[in-house]
Protein backbone atom coordinates (compact mmCIF):
# COMPACT_ATOMS: atom_id res chain seq x y z
CA UNK A 1 0.00 0.00 0.00
CA UNK A 2 1.38 3.09 -0.61
CA UNK A 3 1.26 7.07 -1.30
CA UNK A 4 2.27 9.68 -3.73
CA UNK A 5 4.14 11.74 -1.36
CA UNK A 6 5.70 11.66 1.95
CA UNK A 7 3.08 12.62 5.49
CA UNK A 8 3.93 14.10 8.18
CA UNK A 9 1.56 12.10 9.92
CA UNK A 10 0.44 8.29 10.17
CA UNK A 11 -1.51 7.08 7.54
CA UNK A 12 -4.32 4.77 8.94
CA UNK A 13 -5.97 2.60 5.75
CA UNK A 14 -8.93 0.01 6.50
CA UNK A 15 -9.08 -3.01 4.12
CA UNK A 16 -11.78 -6.07 3.67
CA UNK A 17 -10.61 -9.36 2.48
CA UNK A 18 -12.44 -12.02 0.26
CA UNK A 19 -11.58 -14.35 -2.06
CA UNK A 20 -11.43 -18.50 -2.22
CA UNK A 21 -9.13 -19.01 0.68
CA UNK A 22 -10.14 -19.14 3.87
CA UNK A 23 -8.86 -17.36 6.93
CA UNK A 24 -7.82 -19.51 9.65
CA UNK A 25 -6.76 -22.68 7.26
CA UNK A 26 -5.33 -21.08 4.38
CA UNK A 27 -3.07 -18.40 5.52
CA UNK A 28 -3.72 -16.58 9.07
CA UNK A 29 -6.23 -14.03 9.46
CA UNK A 30 -5.89 -10.01 8.72
CA UNK A 31 -6.50 -7.14 10.66
CA UNK A 32 -8.39 -5.29 8.19
CA UNK A 33 -5.84 -1.91 9.05
CA UNK A 34 -2.83 -0.95 8.00
CA UNK A 35 -0.93 1.88 8.97
CA UNK A 36 2.00 3.61 6.72
CA UNK A 37 4.23 5.48 9.26
CA UNK A 38 4.68 9.57 8.91
CA UNK A 39 7.90 10.22 7.09
CA UNK A 40 7.49 6.62 4.88
CA UNK A 41 5.45 6.31 1.15
CA UNK A 42 4.78 2.59 1.60
CA UNK A 43 3.67 -0.56 4.25
CA UNK A 44 3.16 -4.23 3.03
CA UNK A 45 0.35 -6.01 3.85
CA UNK A 46 1.79 -9.82 5.03
CA UNK A 47 -0.38 -12.64 3.58
CA UNK A 48 0.80 -16.08 6.04
CA UNK A 49 0.01 -18.94 4.34
CA UNK A 50 -0.68 -22.41 6.36
CA UNK A 51 0.67 -25.43 4.99
CA UNK A 52 -2.28 -28.13 5.42
CA UNK A 53 -2.64 -31.36 3.45
CA UNK A 54 -5.61 -30.86 2.04
CA UNK A 55 -6.43 -31.49 -1.85
CA UNK A 56 -7.70 -27.48 -3.01
CA UNK A 57 -6.28 -26.28 -5.90
CA UNK A 58 -4.85 -23.02 -6.22
CA UNK A 59 -6.75 -20.36 -3.79
CA UNK A 60 -6.86 -16.63 -3.98
CA UNK A 61 -7.03 -13.86 -0.94
CA UNK A 62 -8.22 -10.37 -2.58
CA UNK A 63 -7.74 -7.48 -0.46
CA UNK A 64 -9.70 -4.30 -0.75
CA UNK A 65 -8.94 -0.70 0.38
CA UNK A 66 -12.00 0.36 2.12
CA UNK A 67 -11.50 4.01 3.36
CA UNK A 68 -8.66 6.18 5.64
CA UNK A 69 -9.59 6.42 8.76
CA UNK A 70 -6.56 8.40 9.91
CA UNK A 71 -4.60 11.35 8.17
CA UNK A 72 -5.21 13.32 4.91
CA UNK A 73 -4.53 11.23 2.46
CA UNK A 74 -7.63 9.62 -0.13
CA UNK A 75 -7.90 6.50 -1.78
CA UNK A 76 -6.99 6.32 -5.22
CA UNK A 77 -8.09 4.13 -8.43
CA UNK A 78 -6.13 1.12 -7.52
CA UNK A 79 -7.90 0.04 -4.18
CA UNK A 80 -7.36 -3.88 -4.67
CA UNK A 81 -4.85 -6.34 -4.73
CA UNK A 82 -4.94 -10.27 -5.02
CA UNK A 83 -1.89 -13.19 -3.36
CA UNK A 84 -2.24 -16.73 -4.84
CA UNK A 85 -1.79 -19.36 -2.66
CA UNK A 86 -0.63 -22.19 -4.89
CA UNK A 87 -1.31 -26.00 -4.04
CA UNK A 88 1.59 -27.98 -2.84
CA UNK A 89 -0.11 -31.17 -1.65
CA UNK A 90 0.17 -34.56 -3.98
CA UNK A 91 -3.09 -35.39 -6.49
CA UNK A 92 -5.22 -37.35 -4.57
CA UNK A 93 -6.56 -40.49 -6.85
CA UNK A 94 -9.74 -42.55 -7.06
CA UNK A 95 -9.87 -44.86 -4.08
CA UNK A 96 -11.87 -48.56 -4.01
CA UNK A 97 -12.74 -49.70 -0.87
CA UNK A 98 -13.90 -53.36 -1.61
CA UNK A 99 -16.59 -54.26 0.64
CA UNK A 100 -15.37 -57.84 1.53
CA UNK A 101 -12.05 -56.26 3.17
CA UNK A 102 -14.51 -53.83 5.24
CA UNK A 103 -13.13 -53.69 8.75
CA UNK A 104 -16.41 -54.32 10.10
CA UNK A 105 -19.12 -56.65 9.01
CA UNK A 106 -22.99 -57.19 10.42
CA UNK A 107 -24.99 -59.35 8.47
CA UNK A 108 -23.43 -59.34 5.21
CA UNK A 109 -21.76 -62.72 4.10
CA UNK A 110 -18.93 -62.99 1.23
CA UNK A 111 -20.65 -63.76 -1.93
CA UNK A 112 -18.31 -64.98 -4.72
CA UNK A 113 -19.08 -63.44 -8.34
CA UNK A 114 -16.88 -63.91 -11.62
CA UNK A 115 -18.77 -60.07 -12.22
CA UNK A 116 -17.69 -58.35 -8.79
CA UNK A 117 -14.50 -56.02 -8.65
CA UNK A 118 -12.13 -58.47 -7.33
CA UNK A 119 -14.31 -61.47 -7.55
CA UNK A 120 -16.27 -61.03 -4.42
CA UNK A 121 -19.01 -59.00 -2.65
CA UNK A 122 -20.93 -58.47 0.16
CA UNK A 123 -24.58 -60.08 -0.19
CA UNK A 124 -27.45 -61.49 1.21
CA UNK A 125 -28.03 -64.19 -0.50
CA UNK A 126 -30.01 -66.85 1.45
CA UNK A 127 -32.59 -66.97 4.14
CA UNK A 128 -34.26 -65.25 6.04
CA UNK A 129 -35.51 -62.84 3.83
CA UNK A 130 -35.06 -58.87 3.62
CA UNK A 131 -32.34 -58.49 5.71
CA UNK A 132 -30.40 -55.69 7.48
CA UNK A 133 -26.57 -55.65 8.13
CA UNK A 134 -23.77 -52.99 7.84
CA UNK A 135 -19.83 -52.99 6.66
CA UNK A 136 -17.77 -50.00 8.24
CA UNK A 137 -14.59 -48.93 7.00
CA UNK A 138 -12.12 -47.18 8.78
CA UNK A 139 -10.52 -43.93 6.54
CA UNK A 140 -7.08 -43.33 6.38
CA UNK A 141 -5.11 -46.63 7.12
CA UNK A 142 -3.90 -46.92 4.05
CA UNK A 143 -1.12 -44.51 1.91
CA UNK A 144 -3.84 -43.44 -0.24
CA UNK A 145 -6.49 -42.56 1.67
CA UNK A 146 -5.64 -39.22 2.00
CA UNK A 147 -7.40 -36.19 3.78
CA UNK A 148 -9.43 -34.40 1.08
CA UNK A 149 -13.09 -33.92 -0.37
CA UNK A 150 -15.05 -36.74 -2.06
CA UNK A 151 -17.84 -37.82 -4.17
CA UNK A 152 -18.78 -41.45 -2.97
CA UNK A 153 -20.23 -43.90 -5.18
CA UNK A 154 -21.25 -47.62 -4.30
CA UNK A 155 -20.95 -50.79 -6.72
CA UNK A 156 -23.78 -52.40 -6.33
CA UNK A 157 -25.96 -55.12 -9.04
CA UNK A 158 -29.25 -53.31 -9.37
CA UNK A 159 -31.80 -56.54 -10.36
CA UNK A 160 -35.19 -56.14 -11.13
CA UNK A 161 -36.85 -58.60 -8.31
CA UNK A 162 -37.10 -56.04 -5.25
CA UNK A 163 -36.38 -52.55 -4.44
CA UNK A 164 -33.54 -52.57 -1.74
CA UNK A 165 -31.60 -49.65 0.00
CA UNK A 166 -28.16 -48.25 1.10
CA UNK A 167 -27.60 -45.78 3.61
CA UNK A 168 -24.45 -44.22 3.98
CA UNK A 169 -23.33 -42.68 7.48
CA UNK A 170 -20.21 -40.82 8.49
CA UNK A 171 -18.68 -40.89 12.20
CA UNK A 172 -16.26 -38.00 12.57
CA UNK A 173 -13.23 -38.97 14.21
CA UNK A 174 -12.67 -35.88 16.23
CA UNK A 175 -16.18 -35.75 17.89
CA UNK A 176 -17.13 -38.93 17.42
CA UNK A 177 -20.37 -37.62 16.16
CA UNK A 178 -22.27 -39.80 13.42
CA UNK A 179 -24.46 -38.35 10.08
CA UNK A 180 -26.38 -39.93 7.58
CA UNK A 181 -24.55 -38.72 4.03
CA UNK A 182 -27.44 -39.99 1.63
CA UNK A 183 -29.20 -43.34 0.27
CA UNK A 184 -29.24 -45.23 -2.42
CA UNK A 185 -32.52 -46.83 -3.88
CA UNK A 186 -32.03 -50.30 -6.40
CA UNK A 187 -35.18 -50.00 -8.06
CA UNK A 188 -34.33 -50.01 -12.05
CA UNK A 189 -35.62 -52.71 -14.53
CA UNK A 190 -32.22 -53.63 -15.71
CA UNK A 191 -33.77 -56.28 -17.85
CA UNK A 192 -32.36 -58.88 -15.27
CA UNK A 193 -32.68 -60.29 -12.16
CA UNK A 194 -29.58 -61.79 -11.54
CA UNK A 195 -25.75 -59.99 -10.28
CA UNK A 196 -24.39 -59.82 -13.86
CA UNK A 197 -23.17 -57.56 -16.15
CA UNK A 198 -26.49 -56.27 -17.21
CA UNK A 199 -27.16 -55.38 -13.71
CA UNK A 200 -23.52 -54.57 -12.44
CA UNK A 201 -23.96 -50.52 -11.77
CA UNK A 202 -22.38 -48.12 -9.39
CA UNK A 203 -24.62 -45.26 -7.94
CA UNK A 204 -23.93 -41.78 -6.36
CA UNK A 205 -24.88 -41.90 -2.54
CA UNK A 206 -23.25 -39.01 -1.37
CA UNK A 207 -21.35 -35.30 -2.53
CA UNK A 208 -18.82 -33.59 -1.44
CA UNK A 209 -17.88 -35.47 1.68
CA UNK A 210 -14.73 -33.92 3.90
CA UNK A 211 -12.48 -37.08 4.97
CA UNK A 212 -9.97 -36.96 7.67
CA UNK A 213 -7.79 -39.83 8.75
CA UNK A 214 -9.58 -42.20 11.52
CA UNK A 215 -13.38 -40.86 10.01
CA UNK A 216 -15.52 -44.14 9.39
CA UNK A 217 -18.01 -45.18 6.95
CA UNK A 218 -20.26 -47.06 7.68
CA UNK A 219 -22.48 -48.73 4.45
CA UNK A 220 -25.78 -49.82 6.01
CA UNK A 221 -28.03 -52.46 3.42
CA UNK A 222 -31.76 -53.29 3.24
CA UNK A 223 -32.81 -56.40 1.33
CA UNK A 224 -36.17 -56.50 -0.68
CA UNK A 225 -37.31 -59.21 -2.23
CA UNK A 226 -34.47 -61.04 -4.41
CA UNK A 227 -32.97 -57.47 -4.11
CA UNK A 228 -30.25 -58.75 -1.85
CA UNK A 229 -28.38 -55.07 -1.33
CA UNK A 230 -25.04 -56.87 -2.72
CA UNK A 231 -22.14 -54.48 -1.71
CA UNK A 232 -19.09 -54.85 -3.90
CA UNK A 233 -17.29 -51.72 -3.53
CA UNK A 234 -17.42 -48.30 -1.96
CA UNK A 235 -15.53 -45.16 -4.56
CA UNK A 236 -14.06 -42.69 -3.23
CA UNK A 237 -13.48 -39.71 -6.42
CA UNK A 238 -11.64 -36.40 -4.73
CA UNK A 239 -13.08 -33.27 -5.73
CA UNK A 240 -10.73 -30.42 -6.56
Amino acid sequence: VSLASVSTTDTVISYSVGGSATAGSDYTALSGEVTILAGDTSATIDVLVLDDTDIEGAEDVVVTLDAITSGDAVLGTATEATVTIADDDQSLSVIRLEGEDADVVIGYDPEANSNASGGLMLSFVGPPANEVGSAEFEFGDTPDELTGTYDISIGTFDESDGVAVFTLDLTDFETGQSETLGTLTLDANLGSGGANQATKTVGLIASGVSLTSGDILTVNGVENGAEHARLDFIDLTPVI
